[in-house]
């Protein structure tokens, strides 16, 4: 779908496109193929969008006449999930976002919104270009802001001593996670600082304030991303703390009781030894007496340990 900004907004043909109209679309790989000679696109570019790797990384190209660049698009709900992925082209008087991989229809889906909310009035490929992008993080705030209230139940979690079986996978996960946002914002960023360089001409100075704007709030993002990892940390080391003080506490136990038998497994080993000189033997008090022997044993190493406070 391709859109000329003029009074209003109205739906083009690839033929209509013209370098003196403002120019906005949507378009898939296929119409992409159709129309890049026609727009003095390089082929690079394009074998770029088909080019097939497991991982992506976000950026952005520019060229004499126009700017190139590839989003790789996270979503926040399913952080580590599969990822959308367009391509965008920047001409004086065009942007153009290209679909790679985007299955819902949910980045085409916040484009028609992009378009949908122009007031032609105020119109600027910049402010459009801008809010498109800011479209994209919509949902960031909450969703990052959500990721911070659950580290905190967390972190209560660990002071009243309720881990649960998966905590430690828990931990692992969103300290994956983000580290995956904070790569993602970091690229964003990159992206953004290229717009606002400017290198090639296409916007006018004025403009650029939306760009600046743009990277603003994503290292906004950025630094909230690293204030949770930071958090993350912390909650790992209590985490970690806890275990110890429980292991320490199971050691303790079997200190104390290794304490208290040991020399009940003296006793017994030495009267063990059944030497025909030994008188308690013989002697009818002599079972009574070990078991005496033992009980004030106990006793004495037991009242040591209520004094000094031990158990």
């Amino acid at each position: 779908m391709l859109y000329k900004v003029t009074d209003g907004i109205e739906n083009v043909t690839k033929d209509e496109i013209d370098s003196d109209t403002k120019i906005v679309g949507y378009v898939t790989m296929e119409e992409l193929g159709k129309i890049y000679t026609r727009l003095d696109f390089s082929i690079t570019t394009i074998r770029e969008c088909t080019c097939e790797h497991d991982n992506f990384r976000s950026s952005m190209d520019v060229y004499d006449a126009y700017s190139f660049g590839i989003i790789n698009i996270i979503n926040i709900k399913a952080i580590t999930g599969k990822r959308d992925r367009v391509g965008f082209y920047i001409k004086k008087n065009l942007f153009l976002v290209v679909s790679i991989l985007d299955e819902d229809g949910s980045i085409e889906a916040v484009f028609e919104h992009t378009v949908k909310r122009t007031n032609t009035d105020t119109f600027s490929l910049e402010k459009f270009i801008y809010q498109f992008f800011d479209q994209l993080l919509y949902n960031d705030n909450s969703a990052i802001e959500g990721m911070g209230y659950h580290i905190n139940m967390l972190e209560d979690e660990v002071l009243a001593g309720k881990i649960y079986e998966s905590f430690n996978a828990d931990l692992l996960s969103m300290k994956k996670q983000l580290l995956v946002l904070k790569n993602y914002y970091e690229q964003l960023i990159d992206i953004g600082e290229e717009l606002q360089e400017n290198a090639n001409d296409l916007f006018e100075e004025e403009t650029l304030r939306y760009f600046r704007m743009f990277t603003i709030k994503v290292m906004r993002l950025s630094d909230s991303t690293q204030m949770l990892r930071d958090s993350l940390v912390q909650l790992r080391e209590a985490y970690e703390a806890y275990v110890n003080f429980n292991l320490n506490q199971i050691m303790k136990l079997f200190t104390e009781v290794t304490t208290i038998f040991m020399p009940l497994t003296l006793i017994v080993g030495w009267y063990g030894m059944n030497f025909t000189t030994m008188p308690e033997i013989t002697w009818k008090y002599g079972y009574l007496f070990v078991i005496l022997l033992s009980i004030v044993t106990i006793a004495i190493i037991w009242g040591f340990f209520k004094k000094k406070k031990i158990v």
